[in-house]
């Protein structure tokens, strides 16, 4: 996994952390990836000069992350 730009997300029995080069995973407390995103490949969105650095945001039961891009809804 690539080095994170922001502080990974805790909740719960989840880590998320959002690696500057465009991926962002859910990890159990042991470190297996339960999921990942990559913000190119899902939702065409271009790697910023020195990659993402907004950390997730949850809210509820929803996942919140500065991507950019084209919305696919």
């Amino acid at each position: 996994m690539a080095p994170a730009r922001a502080t990974p997300t805790v909740c719960g029995e989840r880590c998320m952390p959002s690696a500057r080069w465009a991926t962002l995973s859910a990890l159990t407390r042991h470190g297996r990836v339960v999921w990942q995103k990559n913000f190119v490949r899902d939702y065409g969105a271009e790697v910023p000069l020195y990659g993402f650095a907004s950390p997730p945001l949850v809210d509820g039961d929803r996942l919140i992350v500065m991507v950019g891009g084209e919305a696919k809804w």
